[in-house]
């Protein structure tokens, strides 16, 4: 393989090296008719969870009789980076019987769950985010059975039964007001309707369920998937920094050591200009790639010294 091949694949992994910063995380992708990873939770009978087309759209839709169990998927996250739960969902009722300071009355048309596991198992918080009949919207008490799970009701009364709702909670600021303390990483994510305490029946639906970055908040559709990448626009002016830096190197290898690391500190600043957000990431790639070009250079030109082993490796 001579230089200049050597030289093209470099700037191909320096282009692969630059991440897809996204802006939210899909947990739950039931627009695309998927159910990987979700699995049923059964505390007494089942509640039926199924796959359907609402509004030319697939969602999941939860029909409970006289029963409690939900559909849990694990997921380990740092909430300080994706701080913000967004969901959509739709009741047909609510349930009159309903009481959440009782255990005869804890039942809920719908409900999300924010799941926060620490080292032992009885040490275990979860936030329970419910669409409820008489607990005021806003408000919050402790689960009936125990204290270490809090409800907060984002939606409450039948005003809106029938209708899709979409929503958004900051669930790191809700456990650090509910708990008073620092939350651990997120666990796991749940959804549930359950009728057992009340003998009653609920049907509830939900969409598309995402973590988000409190920088780019919003969406097109509470039902579309979305992540944002680096732009077209960003990605054209990025294109000739890379080849800028090809040709560096090739018009002038004899002085390679102060080409690459006169070039590598451009690119970095221009690149931070460019999309300031993956500046670390970007600089990280970077990093590697002058690394490896340096172990390269004794094959091509006799030496032996590690000059540089790359500011970010």
């Amino acid at each position: 393989m001579n230089f200049r091949k050597i030289v093209n694949c470099l700037v191909l992994l320096f282009l692969a090296s630059i991440p897809c910063m996204a802006d939210e995380i899909q947990v739950g992708k039931f627009s695309i008719g998927e159910l990987t990873g979700w699995k049923d939770e059964i505390s007494k009978g089942k509640t039926d969870y199924s796959l359907i087309k609402e509004e030319g759209k697939t969602v999941l839709k939860a029909h409970s009789v006289n029963a409690a169990s939900g559909l849990i998927k694990k997921v380990k996250l740092d909430m300080k980076a994706y701080p913000i739960l967004a969901w959509s969902w739709k009741v047909d009722h609510t349930l009159k019987k309903e009481d959440a300071t009782r255990k005869s009355g804890d039942d809920f048309a719908a409900r999300i769950y924010v799941v926060l596991p620490r080292t032992f198992f009885w040490q275990t918080r979860a936030i329970n985010y419910v669409w409820a009949a008489k607990l005021p919207k806003g408000n919050s008490v402790p689960s009936p059975y125990t204290a270490k799970a809090m409800i907060i009701a984002v939606e409450s009364g039948d005003e809106k039964a029938g209708q899709w709702v979409s929503e958004e909670r900051n669930y790191y600021n809700d456990y650090r007001k509910l708990f008073d303390e620092e939350p651990p990483k997120l666990g796991a994510v749940a959804i549930m309707t359950d009728t057992d305490d009340t003998r009653d029946e609920a049907t509830a639906y939900f969409g598309d369920i995402f973590f988000e970055s409190p920088k780019y908040k919003g969406r097109v559709s509470s039902l579309s998937l979305k992540a944002k990448y680096l732009s077209r626009d960003q990605l054209s002016q990025l294109y000739p920094l890379f080849f800028q830096f090809r040709l560096a190197i090739l018009d002038s290898p004899q002085h390679l050591f102060l080409g690459i690391i006169g070039q590598v500190l451009s690119l970095v600043q221009d690149v931070r200009r460019l999309y300031s957000d993956s500046f670390y990431h970007v600089g990280k790639g970077v990093g590697k790639i002058v690394h490896y070009v340096f172990r390269l250079i004794p094959r091509f030109f006799g030496q032996t010294d590690n000059v540089l082993a790359g500011p970010f490796s």
